[in-house]
């Protein structure tokens, strides 16, 4: 449970996954609008698909990867960096 709540995740230090599915709720956003313009963004902002799966590294998140019941994926969000050869040091020691 994360912040109240329920989902599916796992930690392999110093990386932290939380994985989505339909019956995930979605956390708020904790935005909020600071004019008009910026509400109307919130409320037409993009639409989270079914499935997500978060990457965070030491408190930051660095990837966001969605997709729905077809498998069509959506990255959502990546950040740049060295972290994604840090991942694969750790998910396969020996593939570097």
């Amino acid at each position: 449970m994360i912040s109240g709540f329920r989902v599916r995740g796992g930690e392999v230090a110093p990386f932290r996954f939380i994985h989505r599915t339909p019956f995930s709720r979605i956390p708020p956003n904790g935005l909020k609008p600071r004019n008009y313009d910026d509400a109307v963004l919130l409320q037409r902002g993009p639409v989270n698909l079914s499935y997500a799966l978060d990457v965070w590294l030491s408190g930051r998140k660095v990837m966001l990867l969605e997709w729905d019941h077809d498998g069509s994926p959506d990255l959502a969000s990546f950040a740049k960096g060295d972290w994604d050869a840090q991942l694969i040091d750790v998910v396969d020691p020996g593939a570097a």
